[in-house]
């Protein structure tokens, strides 16, 4: 498709699009329980619109399932906005709803379209063999982004831009994507471009509330994830402390889920965030994932103290022989001697 940014125009103006999805045959919820499991920020899309931003760009991000917005609805917004490539995050969850809006809102703007999401790292050439899409991120957009978004301003040479999906006269051609970055370089998610009152999830008891994921991978093996093995990743404590200030001074949150796989899997990281809270005197209630054999009485008291008030452990079966089947490396005695400790403070 030819594109041409419009001439006097300084930077980019980047717009991501979330939109609704229905509930489905296969969804892992009980329907009852999806319709009430929650509202969470699209975080992916956040960051991308803050790296976005960073390399001076401008960003918009429309949380259409949030908003309850219909197709129409974003199109009013994004004709008076005004963007000169939209972004979606595309799962393969959501691949055929998200598809319908891409090509709704490209046949009416005009524009580029830019996909990324976790469809893109298990089927990247398939995901943008459909029509609607014209490039796609398949890691990171960490440098994907900016090198794409510099490109579309003059220079056209997709094939410099690392971690790129692109279409090239029928052809789909992919780029090398270099090294991961480091996690901790990310700038913070634009929650300036979100909704952060409607946020919420069933068991929610503050607002505002907001997610948020200070580490990548896992180092475990546990036989069922697609996170095992792949390379720890995390945000400094100082970095991680930042985000929470950030969102406590400036978005009004009170309650935050932390989405990591593994939030305690190092202890001293764990310990340095808890007592950065507690420290800051800030009145926040806060929940996160780990491993049952992660915690002690001593880590969990002070998680405690620093407002931590529910933990989701992944405990996977109550039958020894299955745990020794799916590699979790715990025992029965150890999962019941910790659940006893949590429920005891």
């Amino acid at each position: 498709m030819l594109y041409e940014k419009p001439v006097g125009r300084e930077n980019m103006r980047f717009a991501c699009v979330f939109n609704p999805f229905q509930y489905k045959l296969h969804e892992e919820n009980l329907k009852v329980v999806q319709r009430y499991f929650g509202l969470f920020p699209p975080l992916s899309l956040a960051w991308v619109c803050a790296i976005a931003e960073r390399a001076g760009h401008d960003a918009l991000l429309i949380d259409a399932r949030t908003l309850r917005l219909t197709k129409e609805d974003v199109l009013d917004r994004l004709k008076q906005w005004k963007p000169d490539v939209l972004g979606f995050m595309m799962t393969t969850y959501m691949f055929r709803e998200t598809l319908e809006w891409v090509n709704f809102l490209k046949k009416h703007l005009k524009v580029p379209v830019m996909i990324g999401g976790y469809n893109l790292r298990v089927y990247p050439n398939e995901s943008l063999s459909v029509d609607g899409p014209d490039f796609g991120c398949f890691n990171s957009a960490f440098y994907t982004l900016p090198r794409l978004l510099e490109e579309l301003e003059g220079g056209r040479r997709f094939e410099d831009v690392p971690g790129l999906i692109y279409k090239d006269n029928g052809q789909i051609k992919m780029t090398p994507c270099g090294k991961d970055p480091d996690f901790d370089d990310y700038p913070n998610p634009a929650r300036h471009l979100l909704p952060n009152d409607l946020y919420a999830e069933f068991t929610t008891e503050r607002k505002n509330f907001t997610v948020m994921v200070t580490s990548k991978g896992c180092p475990n093996g546990c036989l069922f994830c697609e996170a095992g093995h792949t390379p720890y990743n995390p945000r400094s404590p100082e970095t991680v402390m930042g985000e929470i200030t950030e969102c406590y001074a400036k978005y009004n949150i009170h309650e935050i889920d932390f989405f990591d796989y593994d939030f305690c899997i190092d202890r001293k990281r764990t310990e340095a965030i808890c007592d950065g809270i507690i420290r800051s005197g800030m009145d926040i209630a806060w929940a996160c994932r780990t491993r049952i054999d992660c915690v002690d009485e001593a880590l969990l008291r002070k998680m405690k103290a620093a407002g931590c008030s529910r933990i989701y452990f992944g405990i996977e079966s109550g039958v020894q022989e299955i745990l020794d089947r799916l590699n979790k490396g715990i025992s029965l005695r150890q999962i019941r001697a910790t659940i006893e400790t949590t429920r005891g403070l």
